[in-house]
C-alpha cells in the first residue's frame, strides 16, 4: 500500500482538504503534525473540527507536532509561538482527550520512521513505543517529560530538541540505520540530509507531499498531485 505523507498544515484547511481528496482511496495518509497556528484566529475551530471528524479514520495516521501539543496538554512548558488563550479554548471545546489520544509521536511505515521533527542518536531511546507511551501519559496528566523539550536553536533550554522540536538545520543528526521523514523546519524546498541520504525534511509550507511505496521514498508538489487528480482517466 502506498503511504502519502502530509507535512505541517498550520490551518491551511482548504489546501489540506484538496490534498486528501486527491489522494487515491486505497492509500494510507500520514500527517506529520502541526495542524494548528496559522498565526491568525480565523480557522482554529474549523481545523479542530476537521481533526475530530477524521482522527478515527483507519487510513489516517496522526503524528503530534509542537503546535498541537501546546493545546493538547495542561502544562505551560508546552507553549510556543502562535499560542493564544482564545485558540486554546476553541480547540479544546471541540477536541476531547479520546481524540487527542489518537495522535502518535512517531510511526514506522515501509521501513521508514515518520515523526514531526526527527530523532538523533541521543534521543534514539525514545523510538521505543513504551517510552513514547510513557511520555504521552505524563503529558496528559500535566507533567513534562524531556522528550517534549525544545533545543537552543528553537529558543529552548536543551542542546537539541526532541522529536517534536528538533531543528533540521541546526540540530539534526542521523541515527545509524534509521531512515527518517520529518517536517517542522519550514523551507521553500524539500531537503535531503548530506550526512545520511535516507533522511528527509519535507516541510515546505504545505507545497509538497511525500510518498512511500515498496520501501522507496519520493515526493511531489501539491500542484502536481492536484493536476494528476484532475486528469481524465485513460482507458486500459
Amino acid at each position: 500500500m502506498k503511504t502519502y505523507i502530509v507535512p505541517d498544515v498550520h490551518e491551511r484547511l482548504a489546501t489540506l482538504q484538496r490534498i486528501v481528496k486527491a489522494i487515491p482511496t486505497d492509500a494510507e495518509i500520514a500527517f506529520l503534525g502541526d495542524f494548528f497556528d496559522s498565526f491568525n484566529l480565523k480557522v482554529a475551530a474549523e481545523m479542530a473540527q476537521w481533526v475530530k471528524d477524521n482522527v478515527q479514520n483507519p487510513r489516517y495516521t496522526f503524528i503530534i507536532g509542537n503546535h498541537d501539543a501546546h493545546y493538547f496538554f495542561p502544562n505551560d512548558k508546552f507553549k510556543c509561538s502562535g499560542f493564544t488563550p482564545y485558540k486554546d479554548a476553541v480547540i479544546n471545546s471541540i477536541l476531547e482527550q479520546e481524540d487527542k489520544r489518537q495522535f502518535l509521536i512517531s510511526v514506522e511505515r515501509d521501513g521508514w520512521t515518520l515523526s514531526h521533527a526527527g530523532f538523533r542518536p541521543e534521543t534514539a531511546d525514545w523510538l521505543h513505543p513504551e517510552n513514547q507511551e510513557f511520555a504521552l501519559d505524563a503529558a496528559f496528566t500535566g507533567n513534562f517529560h524531556p522528550l517534549w523539550a525544545a533545543g537552543r536553536a528553537r529558543s529552548g533550554n536543551e542542546p537539541f530538541g526532541g522529536p517534536t522540536w528538533l531543528d533540521w538545520f541546526h540540530e539534526f543528526k542521523p541515527v545509524r540505520g534509521l531512515k527518517q521523514i520529518v517536517g517542522h523546519t519550514d523551507h521553500n524546498t524539500v531537503r535531503r540530509s548530506k550526512q545520511a541520504p535516507d533522511n528527509w525534511c519535507i516541510d515546505t509550507g504545505l507545497r509538497h507531499v511525500g510518498i512511500l511505496e515498496e520501501g522507496n521514498f519520493s515526493y511531489m508538489t501539491v500542484d502536481e498531485l492536484l493536476e494528476k487528480e484532475k486528469a481524465p482517466h485513460q482507458p486500459g
